[in-house]
Order: structure tokens, then sequence, then C-alpha cells
């Protein structure tokens, strides 16, 4: 619910944020950034908007 499409470099996913009661807050309850590579037919189906 936090990732926007900024988010997205390449074919990879950087997840920085996340969503508390309050809100969206950057950066993770752990203090570490996740990296996920996305597949390429996934880019299909994302909302440049």
């Amino acid at each position: 619910m936090a990732l926007d499409y900024a988010d997205m470099q390449g074919e990879y996913l950087n997840i920085s944020k996340h969503v508390t009661r309050h809100g969206v807050v950057e950066g993770l309850k752990v203090d570490v950034q996740r990296r996920i590579k996305i597949p390429k037919k996934l880019f299909d189906f994302l909302d440049k908007n």
C-alpha cells in the first residue's frame, strides 16, 4: 500500500516505506531496504499514474 511507481528501478522494486495507522512512513520497521526482482510480464499490469 505504500508503494508507487517511483519505487520501480529497472526490473527491481525498492521497498523503503511502510504503512502505519498514522499513514505512510519512510524507512522499514527494521531500518533496511528490501529489493525485489519483478517479472517483466508484471510491468504490463502496473499503472504508471
